[in-house]
Parts: structure tokens; C-alpha cells; sequence
């Protein structure tokens, strides 16, 4: 699961160095209209990882990316992430830090 999650963080990075940097943002790409609801996706992750849905996003704010990938995880898979295999996997990449 680790290595899922730097993936997910990975491409995360390669969001942000492409000015997507608000979950918003980041749910329109990763969870397009043509295959999903985006405006619920991005509700449901603003709820879950309890960060503004249009909070700019920077590659030092790693913390708000763990919540925010066990957030997008939990509505991708129905259930919560373990958020030390999160964690894990953000500490596999090092594109996103911690402040």
C-alpha cells in the first residue's frame, strides 16, 4: 500500500508543478466529469481530509497532502486509509515536504 500511496503523491507533485494546486483543482484531474461527480468528489474530500476545497496548495505542505490523499482514498475505495501506510508512502517521495 505504500508504494500506491507515492504514487498517488507523485502525481500529486506532478499536479502542483502544473499549477494545480487546490483540491478542486486536483479532482478535476484526477476525478474528471466524464467518469465521475467532481463537485461531490471534491466536497467529499474537503469533508474528509477538512481542508478548503480552494486553499492553495504548496510542496511544502505535506501534512494537508497525507490528509488529503487518505480523503481521496477513502472515496475511491469506500473505506478509511490506514494513515501510517499513507504516511509511508509519503515519506517513499520527496517532491512534497513537510513545512
Amino acid at each position: 500500500m505504500p508504494y500506491g500511496y507515492r504514487a498517488a503523491f507523485v502525481t500529486l507533485a506532478t499536479y502542483l508543478s502544473r499549477g494545480w494546486n487546490t483540491i478542486e483543482k486536483i479532482a478535476t484531474r484526477w476525478a474528471p466529469t466524464s467518469e465521475n461527480d467532481t463537485k461531490k468528489y471534491v466536497a467529499n474530500v474537503e469533508k474528509l481530509s477538512s481542508i478548503p476545497q480552494n486553499k492553495i496548495l504548496t510542496a511544502s505542505d505535506g501534512a494537508d497532502y497525507i490528509r488529503i490523499v487518505a480523503a481521496m482514498s477513502f472515496v475511491e475505495n469506500g473505506r478509511k486509509a490506514d494513515i501510517s501506510e499513507v504516511t509511508a508512502g509519503f515519506n517513499l517521495q520527496t517532491k512534497i515536504t513537510m513545512q
